[in-house]
């Protein structure tokens, strides 16, 4: 029996894709991998994220809402860091500017 929140579809379609909501230029990416589709594992996550596929949009449109919630929690910190990072960064290219 499937806990709480747990992927039950483990293989990632085009179609589902499509269903789902997913641009055409994701899907060209997606179908030229993975033309029978895909398993939900680390190696097909890492290649879809070296593709550059929108892997937030994925989970906010197929994750179920627990795993959903609990990723946001696990990410909250990274996205500060970024953010703070962002920041120095326009400081930086604002100083080079000015210089």
């Amino acid at each position: 029996m499937p806990i709480k929140g747990e992927m039950k579809v483990k293989l990632v379609t085009a179609e589902r894709l499509r269903q789902k909501g997913a641009g055409c230029n994701e899907l060209i990416r997606f179908k030229a991998e993975w033309p029978n589709g895909a398993e939900i594992t680390l190696e097909n996550l890492l290649r879809a994220a070296e593709l550059d596929l929108d892997l937030l949009w994925w989970v906010q449109n197929c994750l179920p809402a627990p795993l959903r919630a609990a990723l946001a929690r696990q990410m909250a910190p990274l996205w500060a860091a970024l953010a703070r990072q962002v920041a120095r960064l326009i400081w930086q290219l604002l100083k080079e500017e000015k210089g």
